[in-house]
């Protein structure tokens, strides 16, 4: 009995103090550096508040599922059996766990991955966000910012091994807490901000307050802030975009 399950009790490799540091410190780093470097307050909030639920609400999905399923860790027959003695009931087979009750309660919180889903939750939005800044789609043959854009996604993958390779979590526990973290990160995301692939997604937020009765646009802001949006702009009329083009002589 217990096959799968009787893999020896190691400590974190990613202990659980740095998950948080990892997952909402080191975006904000990168919001925040953007901030200093372009005054953009409405980007800050939108960028803040996009990181913030991001992962609250993928700690409160994860932590809803484990107590839910349940499910136990590569390393439960230890923490049921410290002695390595296991105990079952004759008629029925059920386990008689001798471990310390605390312990046993966590070996229960296999499904899926908190590391993983709380990394990519984080990480992942600060990729998206790194992608948007940077214009890793704008088909100019750059293929070194598909390399940074990858970067928070790298180290979100490497706690996720870390967490199969200590023993804490099955593979399929990995895998479920990434591509939940990394779905509500997607999610989110594009709740605040517009798809860096879409020439008609004009980022609005970005206008100042009392100027969305009348927005008006110049080519070269167009151009600066995304090159993608020029042609467009520069071939329809203020009826069809809502907003007047000043034209740069």
């Amino acid at each position: 009995m217990m096959d799968g399950l009787r893999y020896p009790m190691q400590n974190n490799t990613v202990p659980t103090w740095t998950v948080p540091i990892i997952a909402v410190f080191i975006p904000l780093c990168f919001i925040g550096g953007y901030y200093m470097k372009k005054k953009d307050i409405r980007d800050l909030h939108h960028a803040l508040l996009g990181l913030l639920f991001s992962v609250l609400l993928t700690t409160v999905i994860t932590d809803a599922l484990k107590d839910a399923v349940g499910r136990p860790r590569p390393d439960f027959f230890w923490r049921c059996f410290p002695d390595g003695k296991d105990k079952y009931m004759v008629d029925t087979g059920e386990v008689i766990c001798t471990g310390e009750r605390p312990v046993i309660r966590e070996g229960y919180k296999s499904f899926p991955s908190g590391h993983t889903s709380w990394c990519f939750a984080g990480l992942g939005y600060l990729s998206l966000y790194l992608g948007e800044k940077i214009r890793v789609f704008d088909h100019c043959g750059h293929p070194a910012k598909l390399a940074i854009v990858l970067l928070p996604i790298l180290m979100a993958t490497l706690v996720g091994i870390s967490r199969v390779d200590d023993y804490w979590h099955h593979w399929d526990d990995v895998f479920a807490g990434a591509f939940l973290g990394q779905s509500l990160a997607i999610f989110v995301y594009f709740q605040l901000f517009p798809s860096v692939e879409d020439a008609k997604c004009i980022e609005l937020y970005g206008f100042v307050a009392g100027d969305h009765q009348n927005p008006t646009l110049s080519l070269l802001d167009v151009h600066e802030s995304s090159p993608l949006l020029e042609d467009w702009l520069s071939s329809c009329t203020e009826s069809e975009c809502g907003i007047g083009i000043e034209t740069i002589t």
